[in-house]
């Protein structure tokens, strides 16, 4: 069979995750994962896209039991465990809390006490203990509990041995102020790696023993072939999305190499480098990659990457289907004689095995396939305290993230509807059937704004200046007929329930969810994927129960796949 789908994962942190998840599960159910051509993500989706890439087979192969037990083992690892993980975090301070008042007793008298180095081992077997046990992605592995727990006993440290500097305590004195200084600066240097912290916790996540995952160290040339997984970040000297795949690398203005070695988990945290929490991320250009650069302008010659969340110039994930077009670097004619490599080649001329690859590769870029699901996870803009706005300095520290949050949540909402409108237009609809399940919208809103029609409050929001094309409308009320007419729990008419949004509002956070915000997540993931994609593509079909059990999805979440019977179709 001819594959002929694109999938987009959306950025958004773990609620990204197992939103992808749920939508990823319904492919599978209606047994349309044996089409997909193409997966490309950003940020907490690329944590989803790297499972299903490093599965024990291929996704165009599962049958819905055999991937619904990989699932709950993911599942249940990126529920984590809160309870442990605020455990974690409070006994953390109790113990800092503790060596900070034997600090102030002895002060400045005993600051080289045996204490320090108790309170380190302590330390070390709180991070090997119960760090783990928590779960998660960037929080499952000791490692991360270890560096934040170390760093900040040593900005602590740093501090009392600045004041103590201060108040003239003699063989502090004698240091100079130069060694206090050094070991600032050099906090300061570890402080920036957080960002390597983050990708070894990835691998970690990746190969853990309970997510049945085999990728730790795994180079992406390794990932599977019949489906291509594409990691997008945003590159900031372009400021457009630079992709990593199995088999290319490709940057704007720059050109096109091969991975060479480059590991699947720099590829997700690349994607995932939310800014503030991480710095950007500076990957060297290595000779090994062989970038070819076409000809024409606007071509630079860089020698370093900076990485940051791909999130930051598109959250959907669908530059890499809907920029075919677009790019800079596919606008100018690649004939025979406009490439050229770095290092240069001899004499200028390419060779013809580095000619026949920069061909295939751009060749790949080019394809689009006949249909396209957008998975959008963006947060809808929830109601925000701002008292400590307000506090001097530190509102300003606050205002900060809350003001990139809400950037993120209302460029992905607009992103979302403007695609929409794109893919309800006929014309766009002759070459790609597209689709947006966005977790701001409700599982049965689009069913409802196409199929209810103009003057209803659903199409004045979602659907307004649409151009929609009449076969959309026409299966719309067709879905509106016989399935939403039929649901009688009023959470799901409405798109939201009335009990604290418990299924939307879960922030952007690499923290564990717990296992029920992951449930309610796959479930709206599965849900509204199965509405909108039979709405607004040929051949996928409302299965049932429609709506799908919670109970399924409660198994999931807690790892537990049940025993269930056969899906049928509408």
């Amino acid at each position: 069979m001819a594959r002929k789908l694109g999938i987009c994962l959306s950025g958004g942190g773990h609620r990204a995750t197992a939103f992808s998840l749920g939508a990823l599960m319904y492919v599978v159910d209606s047994g349309r994962n044996t089409e997909v051509s193409a997966i490309s993500s950003v940020s907490g989706g690329s944590i989803a896209n790297a499972f299903i890439a490093t599965l024990p087979k291929e996704f165009s192969n599962y049958t819905a039991d055999q991937f619904e037990g990989e699932v709950a083992k993911f599942a249940h690892q990126i529920a984590g465990s809160p309870r442990w993980w605020n455990i974690a975090v409070t006994l953390y301070f109790v113990l800092l809390g503790g060596w900070a008042w034997e600090t102030y007793r002895h002060f400045p008298n005993n600051l080289l006490s045996s204490y320090h180095l108790y309170f380190i081992v302590l330390i070390v077997a709180w991070a090997f203990l119960i760090g783990p046990l928590c779960r998660g992605t960037l929080w499952c592995w000791w490692g991360t509990w270890l560096y934040c727990g170390l760093l900040i006993f040593a900005m602590a440290w740093n501090a009392v041995l600045g004041m103590a500097w201060y108040v003239g305590v003699p063989w502090v004195r004698r240091l100079t102020l130069w060694p206090i200084l050094l070991l600032a600066l050099l906090l300061l240097v570890v402080l920036f790696l957080r960002g390597q912290i983050a990708e070894w916790a990835f691998a970690h996540t990746i190969n853990n023993r309970e997510s049945g995952g085999k990728g730790a160290g795994r180079p992406l040339e390794s990932l599977p072939r019949a489906v291509r997984h594409v990691f997008c970040a945003t590159e900031l000297h372009s400021g457009r999305h630079a992709y990593y795949s199995h088999d290319l690398i490709y940057v704007p203005f720059v050109g096109v190499g091969e991975p060479a070695g480059m590991k699947l988990s720099t590829a997700v945290q690349v994607s995932a480098n939310f800014p503030l929490a991480f710095p950007a991320r500076a990957l060297l250009r290595r000779r090994k990659q062989e970038f070819v650069e076409g000809s024409g302008i606007g071509r630079h010659r860089v020698r370093l990457f900076a990485l940051t969340d791909g999130g930051v110039y598109d959250n959907t994930g669908a530059s890499w289907f809907l920029e075919v077009d677009e790019r800079p670097d596919l606008a100018h004619a690649w004939s025979e004689d406009s490439f050229r490599t770095d290092p240069p080649a001899k004499f200028g001329l390419l060779d013809q095995s580095v000619r026949k690859r920069a061909s295939r590769q751009l060749e790949e870029m080019r394809s689009r396939p006949d249909q396209l699901i957008v998975v959008n996870a963006s947060e809808p803009e929830p109601w925000r305290a701002v008292g400590a706005a307000l506090l001097p300095v530190v509102g300003e520290l606050k205002d900060l993230p809350d003001a990139t949050l809400i950037t993120y949540a209302v460029r992905g909402k607009e992103q979302a509807r403007e695609q929409m409108h794109r893919f309800l237009r006929p014309d766009f609809r002759r070459n790609l059937q597209g689709v947006t399940v966005s977790a701001a919208w409700g599982p049965t809103k689009l069913a409802i704004a196409l199929g209810a029609g103009r003057g209803k409050w659903d199409y004045e929001i979602v659907l307004k200046g649409a151009d929609v094309d009449d076969s959309v409308i026409t299966r719309a009320r067709a879905v509106h007929e016989t399935v939403i007419k039929r649901i009688e729990d009023l959470e799901l008419i409405v798109g939201y329930p009335y009990r604290g949004m418990h299924y939307i509002c879960v922030p952007t956070t690499l923290r564990p969810l717990g296992e029920s915000a992951t449930a309610n997540l796959l479930w709206l993931g599965y849900f509204q994927t199965m509405v909108n994609a039979a709405v607004m593509l040929d051949n996928f079909p409302i299965l049932q129960p429609c709506p799908p059990d919670r109970e399924r999805f409660k198994a999931l979440a807690a790892g537990r796949p049940r025993p269930r019977p056969p899906i049928s179709k509408a």
